[in-house]
């Protein structure tokens, strides 16, 4: 999902399995797309904790409760 990649991966059409096969091997191949996209989804991966997630889901009810 790109909204969850952020841009810190290669997003390939999910149906797509030349795309697929394309993107692993360059992950694979080109060492510095994998060191980018680990470095970048590390950064990302910091985003994502539990108090986000019960942030937004409160904000959430909130909004659907006014």
């Amino acid at each position: 999902l790109p909204e969850v990649a952020g841009g810190a991966g290669l997003v390939v059409d999910a149906t797509d399995d030349a795309g697929l096969a394309a993107a692993m091997r360059t992950l694979i191949e080109d060492d510095a797309t994998w060191q980018r996209c680990r470095s970048a989804g590390l950064q990302r991966a910091v985003q994502f904790t539990w108090q986000r997630c019960a942030e937004i889901t409160m904000q959430t009810y909130r909004a659907a409760l006014a």
